[in-house]
């Protein structure tokens, strides 16, 4: 059965949204990849240089994600995405000491909120439009990231490097789901 049988007309409200706010998608990805970016090209950067990049990153998206509730018909969840990051944020800041393994558990379990929360967005709002299905193969890969941080959250900057990569990843795909939302 075709996906715009199984969900009402009601719901299929994302596409024209994020069309006209292509460009919001678009800050969430450069701003993953210049986390991204940064974090790979100075690894003899300190760990608390890095813990400011992590919490910065994760205000910025938050704050993004809050933005974007006023510009979309269904607010809710991305009022839960923003207050997701802004959360792991405050966490980050408030708590420096307790990095490494906190830090880390903490970034999975942020990655695997946001997946959901993006795998929600996709199935609940996207309905037929093409781009949805990217929103939610995003959201279960970062959803799935998370967890493999969580298997092993003890070797932290080793985790950081891996984040960093991942963060370039995201970022080139939330860029290229700005740039389909706009055509």
């Amino acid at each position: 059965m075709p996906t715009s049988r199984l969900l009402p007309d009601r719901m299929h409200d994302l596409g024209p949204v994020l069309g006209q706010y292509w460009w919001v998608l678009f800050v969430r990805g450069a701003l993953a990849v210049a986390f991204g970016i940064i974090t790979l090209a100075w690894p003899s950067v300190s760990f608390a240089v890095i813990l400011l990049f992590v919490a910065t990153w994760f205000l910025s998206d938050g704050v993004v994600a809050l933005l974007q509730a006023f510009t979309s018909a269904r607010r809710l969840p991305h009022v839960i995405d923003g207050a997701l990051s802004i959360a792991a944020a405050t966490f980050v800041i408030f708590y420096p000491h307790m990095a490494g393994m906190a830090l880390t558990m903490t970034m999975a379990l942020w990655f695997m909120a946001k997946g959901v929360a993006q795998v929600w967005i996709a199935f609940r709002f996207g309905g037929p439009h093409a781009g949805a299905w990217l929103l939610g193969v995003l959201g279960v890969t970062t959803a799935g990231f998370g967890a493999f941080l969580a298997h092993d959250p003890l070797d932290a900057i080793g985790m950081m490097t891996l984040i960093s990569g991942f963060a370039v990843l995201l970022g080139v795909a939330f860029v290229a789901l700005g740039w389909w939302f706009e055509r």
